[in-house]
């Protein structure tokens, strides 16, 4: 009886020592997570004063210049080392069959000896390209309108990022651009405008890189405005569509929470 006693005695004191781990390393993982969110968050905020600082005037370009060929002493430049006699006889090529093209609906017709060689040429209209002077004016609005963010002045900034989002749709900062015109209205507390936003990235761009991120200040801005029904939907997409992104513990966090509170 002992025996039995000091054995299930033993049983105990392992099954807490285990649940005692477990604890342990469930708080480790979750404390690297959020240092990798945070760690997330300082490289973005560090790309993006690259941006601003890359196009700001004045600074200076570098160039790299290709290395002089080396010129071996004896030779002379452009000899490659070989000796060549100078009384040489001169070739010249002419062609035994003369070559003919004409247009033949969407292709050419080449004629090599008389005989028809159809080669289809597909036509492809050109892509649509912004000028010299409209990629420095979109470059130019997009810097302006992150420099604003990173200083808190979103509404100045909220100001560069519409004027980028009216003219310049096509441009490839187009998706970065809307991501930052609904972080404005994030941090300015206009919840509604931004989720409005943050809605149109999604629909835009659907797999835009800064999904997740679209996604979690969705549901925060829902959770601001007291729609709780909202944000759990949005965090549990969050949660199903990136279950290994470190941006979705902040949403599962949430979602316990809103759980424990509905209890």
């Amino acid at each position: 009886m002992v025996f039995v006693s000091v054995l299930v005695a033993g049983f105990g004191c392992a099954s807490q020592t285990q649940d005692l781990e477990i604890r342990e390393l469930s708080r480790k993982v979750e404390a690297m997570q959020q240092r990798m969110v945070q760690y997330d968050v300082q490289v973005e905020s560090l790309s993006n004063t690259l941006i601003v600082l890359k196009a700001r005037p004045g600074r200076e370009e570098v160039r790299v210049s290709a290395p002089a060929p080396e010129v071996v002493e004896g030779e002379e430049e452009g000899s490659n080392g070989v000796d060549l006699p100078g009384d040489l006889p001169v070739v010249r090529l002419v062609p035994t069959q003369s070559i003919e093209a004409s247009p033949v609906g969407g292709g050419e017709v080449a004629r090599v000896g008389g005989e028809p060689l159809r080669v289809p040429v597909a036509k492809v209209p050109p892509p649509p390209q912004l000028s010299s002077i409209d990629e420095d004016a979109a470059e130019l609005l997009f810097t302006d309108g992150l420099g604003a963010y990173q200083k808190g002045e979103y509404k100045n900034a909220i100001r560069f990022f519409m004027e980028f989002d009216k003219a310049y749709q096509s441009h490839s900062r187009a998706v970065d651009s809307l991501y930052w015109l609904a972080s404005c209205h994030f941090e300015s507390r206009e919840y509604g405008q931004s989720i409005s936003h943050y809605e149109r990235y999604l629909q835009r761009f659907p797999h835009g890189k800064k999904v997740p991120e679209v996604l979690l200040h969705v549901g925060l801005a829902y959770e601001k405005l007291h729609a709780l029904n909202e944000a759990q939907l949005v965090f549990e997409r969050l949660v199903r569509d990136f279950p290994a992104s470190a941006i979705t513990e902040i949403a599962r966090t949430h979602l316990e929470e809103s759980r424990g509170g509905n209890k």
